[in-house]
């Protein structure tokens, strides 16, 4: 093994023996096509999962695919279900479709690699004073919340640590009003009549991600109207409606699955929206 890979495996042994429990490990881009440098992805793997074995290792390991943009939204497709051949992924992480019928034709092997999106409470990653007042707002962090976990991606909010160390208090303020927001508007589902702004779907994962298109309907003065459709589901599927109804009866049909699948549906109102 070459001094660099070493190093760095020195490095990680540091970083996943000293600084408490690791959740996640992230493998940024790297190495430009300038050098010659050939990295021991194994040996890292081998490294984290001995050490951190509850650890996710994402980007470029083999467990989270970086969704392709750092401005906090998934595609409106979005599958974890996505093809590789020789041992890469078909489609670039950054492309439109990264598992769509073409692509698939193309694979040697399917894999669970699920999007992941990573974008900052505030303008940039790191922390500047200046930009205390630029810390984004509730209906903006929910807005993420909806185009990331909503749309089938795991959300990962950068929170960039000040000068002392710490967070700072307007970003604490903003994460406990996101929070609670969170809990309040998306973890309870509301009743039938009230009224209504969000429509969210779960797929049945455990048997794999299915659900290539779907509709929902709301009984509306007694007939069924079409009040939302989309393609994936996955874990979950926000959608939000252009108004707010008030329905005594609504219905998931599954338009075209990949195979037999099965989602739930529950009803929310997002006063933000």
């Amino acid at each position: 093994m070459d001094d660099y890979n070493r190093f760095y495996l020195n490095q990680l042994y540091e970083l996943l023996t000293q600084y408490g429990p690791i959740a996640e490990v992230w493998l940024d881009g790297a190495n430009p096509t300038s050098t010659a440098q050939v990295y021991s992805y194994e040996a890292w793997f081998d490294l984290i999962r001995r050490l951190a074995p509850d650890a996710t290792i994402a980007v470029g390991g083999p467990d989270v695919r970086w969704v392709g943009n750092e401005d906090g939204f998934a595609r409106e497709t979005e599958w974890s279900v996505v093809p590789f051949a020789g041992q890469r992924m078909v489609a670039e992480q950054t492309a439109s479709d990264v598992a769509g019928p073409s692509l698939l034709g193309k694979a040697d092997e399917l894999r669970w690699y699920p999007a992941e999106v990573d974008v900052s409470i505030r303008p940039g990653w790191f922390y500047h004073a200046a930009e205390d007042s630029a810390v984004k707002s509730l209906p903006e962090l929910l807005d993420i919340y909806r185009k990331s976990v909503g749309r089938n991606a795991v959300l990962l909010l950068n929170i960039p640590p000040d000068r002392r160390g710490l967070f700072a208090p307007p970003d604490v303020a903003r994460l406990a009003e996101f929070g609670a927001a969170v809990r309040e508007y998306y973890e309870t589902d509301v009743s039938l009549p009230a009224t209504v702004n969000v429509i969210d779907l779960r797929e049945d994962i455990s048997r794999g991600q299915q659900v290539e298109s779907f509709a929902v309907d709301a009984l509306l003065d007694g007939e069924w109207t079409q009040v939302a459709a989309g393609t994936t589901i996955g874990h979950r599927r926000l959608l939000p409606l252009d108004e707010p109804l008030s329905v005594s009866a609504v219905r998931l049909r599954i338009l075209s699955s990949r195979a037999e699948a099965t989602a739930a549906l529950s009803l929310h109102y997002d006063p933000t929206i």
